[in-house]
């Protein structure tokens, strides 16, 4: 991290740089928050893991086969079917859905009956799109646990918790950056947690769970470039699509940050030298990294899924269900979403007003904050970088949704309507553009903390209350 007199001497470093060294004596107020910020993350999302025994509708069942043959030292690959951990967990745990039922075998019954035609997708691992990345952790935790005479789905659900203390980690460095408080900073890591669509994710074994790390890492890649020059943190900004194909969200709104800071600089020069704009090769690196080592990513998870395939997409059920000839405009404009991705599948038992209420005072809330920041005047240079951070993010929510419409009928030419779910990289980002609206005034920032602490209380109650939040206990 770059001195002030470090910054000086480097041309390179303009006005709009984050340059402002961090006062260290606040360190301790800071660990303090982190902290706080973790326990209130970590007791939210373990509580919800308590409660919820049976498997996710929310294709956990293939995230957590996924995860066991990675555990045992083989990729899945198109074409692969269920092997006996999940049936034998499938079976015991059942399905958290009262609309589906799916005649499988006893929990008890012997593995020879364990039959992956009898399960969801005909016994077909569709969870074979997605990279390894996330699937490394939950199979580390289902491994741990099983040692220890555990269940697999437990341990790899308890292992999110990695994933929770990368994002609070991540999160504080951002916000010291930009130099928010402390007490808005564990607000924002709240809220980003304590909710239904974040919750049941990391509750769960599913690679959303990851999506709050994947954005706020990206933005710390952006941020700790910007500050140091240094192109090696924009490496952070290829994070998000190496564990998630829509978790790219996140690297959409650095690439766009990065197109800004290219649009910036033609003009600087245009103005200097009194004619066209020659950008030097410098301005085209960053760029170059975000973008090329993206498409390189895209590509060799595309060249392993090709090479790991065992039978044409035509046997998988899911596919077939999709499949359309074209995209008419109605279903892309259907799917422009507008709102901050709070909601998600939300189990019956944190079905409540309560928890309705939170969610649309928060969604309202961080919305408001979100579009306010966007306009208010900037005090310093880190307000005029939130409303520009604010604006890339509020361009790729309006056109997440027929983005990756487009990429899954170009891939597999299928349509499937986009869940606010997919949005979840963005969240901490829309968390972190309100700083610069509930950070400016004590009565504000407490307000705001007031309201994500009532929101927290209102589902750690409700899940704590619950004797299960699933459709039903499990035999």
């Amino acid at each position: 991290m770059g001195t002030t007199s470090e910054v000086e001497s480097d041309p390179a470093v303009t006005e709009s740089s984050f340059v402002a060294p961090v006062d260290n004596r606040r360190r301790s107020t800071w660990v303090v928050a982190w902290l706080i910020a973790l326990l209130m993350c970590a007791a939210s999302v373990v509580l919800y893991q308590m409660k919820y025994p049976n498997i996710s509708p929310i294709d956990e069942f293939a995230h957590i086969d996924y995860a066991a043959k990675l555990s045992e030292g083989s990729l899945v690959g198109r074409g692969d079917r269920f092997g006996t951990i999940v049936m034998r967990e499938f079976a015991c745990r059942r399905l958290d859905a009262s609309e589906i039922s799916f005649e499988v075998p006893a929990c008890n019954a012997p593995e020879a009956s364990l039959r992956p035609e009898v399960y969801p997708e005909n016994g077909y691992n569709v969870a074979f799109i997605h990279p390894p990345t996330y699937y490394v952790v939950a199979a580390l935790g289902g491994s741990v646990a099983q040692r220890f005479d555990r269940s697999f789905v437990a341990g790899a659900r308890l292992a999110n918790l990695a994933w929770i203390v990368a994002f609070v980690t991540m999160m504080a460095i951002a916000c010291r950056w930009l130099r928010a408080s402390p007490t808005v900073f564990v607000a924002s890591c709240v809220v980003c947690v304590a909710n239904p669509a974040s919750l049941h994710a990391l509750g769960t074994v599913n690679p959303d769970a990851a999506g709050l790390f994947a954005g706020v890492s990206a933005l710390v890649g952006y941020l700790g470039w910007k500050r140091s020059n240094r192109l090696w943190w924009l490496l952070l900004a290829v994070v998000p699509v190496a564990i998630k194909s829509t978790h790219g969200l996140a690297t959409g709104v650095v690439l766009l940050l990065l197109a800004a800071d290219l649009f910036e600089g033609w003009s600087r020069q245009r103005t200097s030298a009194g004619g066209a704009p020659t950008p030097g090769d410098t301005m085209w690196r960053p760029v170059s990294i975000v973008a090329g080592g993206s498409a390189v990513v895209a590509l060799a998870v595309l060249a392993v899924q090709r090479a790991q395939a065992s039978a044409p997409v035509s046997v998988i059920d899911q596919f077939r269900r999709f499949h359309v000839d074209s995209l008419p405009l109605d279903s892309l404009l259907a799917n422009v979403a507008a709102i901050p991705p709070l909601v998600g599948y939300t189990p019956v038992g944190l079905k409540n007003s309560w928890v309705s209420l939170a969610v649309v005072v928060l969604s309202l809330a961080l919305g408001a904050a979100a579009l306010a920041a966007i306009g208010l005047p900037g005090r310093q240079v880190e307000h005029e970088f939130l409303r520009r951070l604010g604006l890339s993010t509020l361009v790729t929510m309006l056109l997440a949704g027929p983005a990756l419409i487009v990429m899954n009928f170009v891939l597999s030419e299928i349509y499937v309507a986009v869940p606010l779910r997919y949005l979840i990289s963005l969240l901490p980002l829309i968390a972190i553009v309100t700083i610069a609206v509930f950070d400016r005034s004590r009565p504000i920032r407490w307000a705001w903390s007031g309201l994500v602490t009532s929101g927290w209380l209102i589902m750690v109650i409700t899940i704590g209350s619950a004797v299960t939040l699933s459709v039903t206990t499990p035999p």
